[in-house]
């Protein structure tokens, strides 16, 4: 007995439907949700070294590309335009009086993460290298007295604001920032 053409192609249909339902409900491959996102990616007080969160009510937040755009009206729109699925912003306080603010953010895939540090790098006429990373991984801008860091990392796009360094040399943020970007790198493992 042969099924008629209209059953077949429903069934087609419903298991494409199925297949695309469970590639968007994941998180770089990761199947993670937005509380699972905020888990895998937040740093823990001491996993880098010296920086831990701060106990401000505003040191961690997670968010949607619905929310991220209702917090920050405007300045959400490429990351949004670039498919963001979920972000985290928290505020960090390292040695003395530096601190960093990091925001990290699931942009679906390698492709959109690398779109966005590529736009980042543009606007913000990042050349300054974060060794030992790549320019086309990480690159860096000047700042008052630190600097602003874009990177990725398959899929995750990262952001650092590091300040309090002083604006003589950038070689103790650069080191810094080198530190909190291996720690969210190796989190992409």
């Amino acid at each position: 007995m042969t099924m008629p053409h209209s059953l077949r192609c429903r069934i087609v249909l419903l298991s494409c439907a199925a297949l695309l339902a469970a590639c968007s409900g994941s998180s770089g491959g990761d199947g993670l949700d937005l509380d699972g996102f905020g888990a895998k990616y937040k740093l823990a007080d001491g996993e880098v070294s010296g920086w831990t969160q701060k106990t401000t009510a505003d040191a961690f937040a997670l968010y949607t590309p619905e929310t991220l755009t209702t917090a920050i009206d405007g300045a959400a729109d490429p990351y949004v335009e670039r498919r963001m699925k979920y972000a985290l912003i928290q505020n960090l306080a390292g040695p003395g009086e530096q601190d960093c603010i990091l925001q990290a953010m699931d942009m679906v895939n390698a492709g959109q993460a690398q779109s966005m540090l590529a736009e980042q790098k543009k606007v913000n006429a990042a050349d300054m290298a974060i060794p030992p990373y790549d320019a086309s991984v990480a690159i860096a801008s000047d700042a008052l007295t630190g600097i602003k860091v874009f990177a990725c990392f398959e899929a995750l796009f990262v952001e650092l604001a590091l300040d309090g360094f002083g604006v003589a040399d950038h070689a103790p943020a650069r080191e810094a920032a080198a530190k909190l970007l291996a720690a969210m790198e190796a989190k992409t493992k």
